[in-house]
């Protein structure tokens, strides 16, 4: 999927959605889950080959991310889990900082045959408000 204009970004996350697993901690410190870690660069990679054919993208916009998750049969993450796997991912590819971001889902499928996750990214203008 993809969208020519510059205020949406929309494409697909294919696979089964993970959520964002709490970070391990060790005598060596904390770090985040390897499915973790390997679930965010699939995303980003979805991510930056949509965001090639983007000029003039400013990451420093505001942004509503809506999301249409589509689980497999069986374990289901918790959509804000997958959300915050998903944000954290397009950070400094999409956007600069995640706080910049409204996130939402806009459908949830259960037992669906084609596990993947629907990203569409809208930038928002923000207009400042001066008393």
């Amino acid at each position: 999927m993809s969208n020519p204009s510059n205020n949406l970004v929309i494409f697909t996350v294919n696979g089964p959605p993970a959520g964002k697993g709490r970070p391990r901690v060790t005598n060596r410190g904390a770090f985040t889950p390897k499915k973790t870690r390997q679930y965010e660069k699939h995303v980003r990679a979805c991510a930056q080959v949509e965001m090639m054919r983007r000029r003039g993208w400013n990451p420093d916009d505001w942004f509503v991310m809506e999301l249409d998750i589509h689980h497999a049969k069986g374990r289901y993450p918790d959509a804000d889990n997958v959300i915050k796997s998903i944000m954290d991912a397009l950070e400094g590819v999409v956007w600069k900082n995640d706080r910049t971001v409204i996130p939402a889902v806009k459908h949830m499928v259960l037992n669906s045959s084609d596990p993947h996750v629907d990203v569409e990214i809208t930038r928002v203008p923000v207009v400042e408000q001066i008393s």
